[in-house]
Formats: structure tokens, sequence, C-alpha cells
């Protein structure tokens, strides 16, 4: 049997897959993507993202942040979308 390398449709994490078609790297992932296509205001569709930083690269991130009205966190959403619709 093949192990096939594939991404999980719901947390994007890869996984081997023994089926061809298999979408989630697990069964919690599979449910997930399945009550998010029926309720998209608790899952909308969008993946985690993990940053690693250092103090004060993050500190920086709060302070501009602070400066707009909005948290470190929103903050770093609209520069992760600028850059996609950049490229």
């Amino acid at each position: 049997m093949k192990n096939r390398k594939k991404y999980c449709r719901y947390c994007g994490d890869l996984f081997y897959s023994k089926r061809i078609d298999a979408q989630y790297c697990s069964v919690s992932c599979r449910g997930m993507g399945y009550r998010s296509k029926w309720n998209t205001e608790l899952y909308d569709d969008s993946m985690k993202v993990e940053f690693h930083l250092r103090t004060e690269d993050f500190i920086l991130l709060i302070e501009e942040g602070n400066k707009m009205g909005i948290t470190a966190d929103e903050y770093v959403k609209r520069i992760c979308i600028e850059l996609i619709k950049e490229s």
C-alpha cells in the first residue's frame, strides 16, 4: 500500500495518507471541516499561522497596532493580507 503526501484541508498540516481520497489528517480535522460547511461564522475557512518572533519584534508589532487602534494579532493579519494581495 502506498502512502501519499498530502496537506490537511482543515489545518494545513502535512500528513501521509493510505487512501487516495483522504482529505484530512485526523478524525478531529474531518469533523471540524464538516462543521465548517454548516457554521461559517465559527469556522471561517481560515488557517492557523504560527510565528516565532524576538521580543523586540513582538513589541514593535504591539506598538504599531496600538497606533492604529488594533491588537498586534489584527495588525499582523492586515500585513499578511496586504502581502498576499501584492503577490
